[in-house]
């Protein structure tokens, strides 16, 4: 007769664990955080006990910090970051833990990191463990370029001078001239000190952070991008007023922004305008009034007569004035003759001017000569006008004016 024989081996219900990784992120920069977020999800029938996540994190990112939360607890050692679960996974159930790391390494580089899951299912028995992968990209670096542009918006006299009161804006283009992605780009502007920045007129194209500029009390702008990518560009507009008083000493304004970034060496401005490369953008201020005088000067004049010239003259107004000298030359003023030693006495005051009369009774026919009034002020200064050339003869009655020079 036959005979059987059997064996029964329960095997329980089985996991299957799923594990995915990111940081979010496909390119960074040195200096820059990295957070990893490892999500893991048991999608078998049976719950997985003994769950424990591997993480070894790439060279030249260096750990910060790990979080299991509730899950379980955290440590690191020599650069791996282990993770363990407290309580078996049942069917269905998911969780995540991260970790975060300071970029430490250079570009061009590529940050690689993996992390291993391994887990056994309720009799004990390990199950394959399940790994994750995440790379994040260096790039090397890039180069820009930097454009300034200064338009006066506001012309207060129509000069096309940047005098005072009148508004500047200021266009700059940043542009990534590759071969990289540039990153972490920081645009930096401090206006001329005799101007001051209108706050709430810094704006950027396409929209980036502006740090400093829109803020009452802000004196420069700072605009903060990203990332930038090769051969597209970021705009930044702001505008300054030119301070009143302007100082008589300043000829231009002038000032010069600066971009860089974590792969982007300092660059400075380029003004389009001219040929030199990296120059400051330059906008010209109105050249200083004319050097008061002490007089307001109404009339000059020559009048011939038989026995000579006259020279006649009157003033608006005196300040400070002590006499006129007069001097006649056939050629240059350096070859002038004095023909008053002492000076004619001033006769005017600062409310009410004075008309005065010198004849030159040597005064030869038909020489071609010419004449200047020097004022004397109290203090020594000199003010002269002039020259005065007749053009007739001297028994001809002609007058002669110049245009009057006064303030």
């Amino acid at each position: 007769p036959s005979v059987t024989a059997s064996d029964e081996t329960t095997v329980p219900p089985q996991p299957q664990m799923v594990l995915s990784k990111t940081d979010g992120m496909s390119i960074t920069a040195p200096g820059q955080t990295l957070t990893y977020t490892l999500t893991f999800t048991n999608t078998g029938v049976g719950a997985a006990h003994n769950v424990v996540i591997s993480d070894t994190l790439p060279t030249g990112v260096s750990f910060q910090s790990c979080d299991a939360g509730s899950l379980g607890s955290c440590s690191a050692s020599g650069g791996v970051v282990t993770f363990t679960l407290t309580n078996p996974l049942t069917s269905g159930a998911s969780g995540s833990v991260t970790v975060t790391g300071l970029v430490t390494a250079s570009g061009p580089a590529t940050l690689t990191n993996t992390a291993t899951l391994t887990y056994t299912d309720s009799a004990n028995q390990p199950r394959p463990s399940v790994t994750a992968s995440d790379e994040t990209r260096i790039p090397g670096s890039t180069a820009v370029l930097l454009t300034k542009r200064a338009t006066i918006v506001v012309d207060g006299n129509n000069d096309g001078l940047a005098g005072a009161g009148d508004v500047i804006e200021y266009i700059l283009i940043l542009t990534n001239t590759g071969p990289e992605v540039a990153l972490q780009l920081l645009v930096a502007d401090t206006p001329d000190v005799n101007t001051t920045l209108i706050t709430g007129s810094v704006t950027a194209t396409p929209p980036a952070i502006v740090a400093q500029g829109n803020n009452v009390g802000d004196t420069f702008v700072r605009v903060t991008l990203a990332s930038l990518d090769v051969n597209a560009s970021l705009t930044v507009t702001f505008r300054v007023q030119v301070n009143t008083p302007l100082p008589a000493t300043v000829t231009a304004i002038i000032n010069q922004a600066t971009a860089s970034g974590a792969n982007v060496s300092t660059t400075p401005s380029d003004d389009p305008t001219t040929t030199t490369s990296d120059d400051p953008t330059r906008i010209s201020t109105p050249p200083p009034d004319a050097p008061p005088t002490a007089i307001v000067l109404t009339e000059f004049r020559l009048v011939a007569t038989n026995q000579g010239w006259d020279i006649i003259w009157a003033t608006g107004a005196e300040v400070n004035t002590r006499g006129f000298l007069i001097y006649r030359s056939i050629g240059e003023r350096e070859k002038a003759q004095l023909l008053t030693p002492l000076p004619i006495p001033a006769q005017g005051s600062a409310g009410s001017g004075a008309t005065y009369q010198f004849s030159d009774h040597t005064a030869v026919n038909g020489v071609a000569y010419s004449y200047w009034l020097v004022e004397i002020e109290t203090n020594g200064t000199f003010h002269e006008y002039g020259p005065l050339q007749p053009r007739g003869t001297i028994s001809q009655q002609y007058r002669y004016f110049i245009p009057l020079i006064g303030r």
